[in-house]
Order: structure tokens, then sequence, then C-alpha cells
């Protein structure tokens, strides 16, 4: 597959691999363990902070490009899409 795409390569092009994650200040609790008989002490609060981390690598150079957003909606996106053509 690279072969085909460095044989239609162009000056300027570029070859990206982009991705997206969801980060939480507490994970989900997968599993947790106390005394038989007793009950196991999950320590958070009420709220459950997150952040969106969109990323892409530019497989020629290595350069990377990394935006954090509040969510991953549409405008987050899009938003991340500018960014990579601003740069």
């Amino acid at each position: 597959m690279i072969r085909r795409l460095k044989a239609g390569w162009q000056s300027g092009d570029r070859l990206l691999c982009l991705d997206w994650t969801l980060l939480r200040l507490f994970p989900p609790l997968r599993a947790t363990w106390a005394l038989q008989g007793t009950q196991a002490v999950v320590p958070i609060t009420g709220r459950n902070a997150k952040r969106v981390l969109f990323g892409a690598i530019d497989l020629r150079t290595a350069r990377r490009v990394v935006l954090l957003r509040p969510r991953a909606g549409q405008a987050d996106a899009q938003a991340f899409l500018r960014e990579l053509r601003r740069r």
C-alpha cells in the first residue's frame, strides 16, 4: 500500500494517521478488593472531568499535531481538521 501511495506522491503531499481518545480524570472502576464482610471504599468526587485528545502523525516526517478539546462533537473534529490545515 505504501509503495502505491509513494508512486503517486507529489511535492507537498502528506500521509497522516489520525485518531482521538477520551481521557477521564477518574477511569471507570474495573475491580477492587476489601476484606470479606466489609464494604470497599471508592474515593471519588461527584464529577468526572473529561477531555478529548485529537492527534495526527505525518508518516513521512514523524511530525505530530495534537489538539485537546472538552468534547468530541462535530465542531471539535472540524477544529482539529482546521488545525491540521493551518500547520
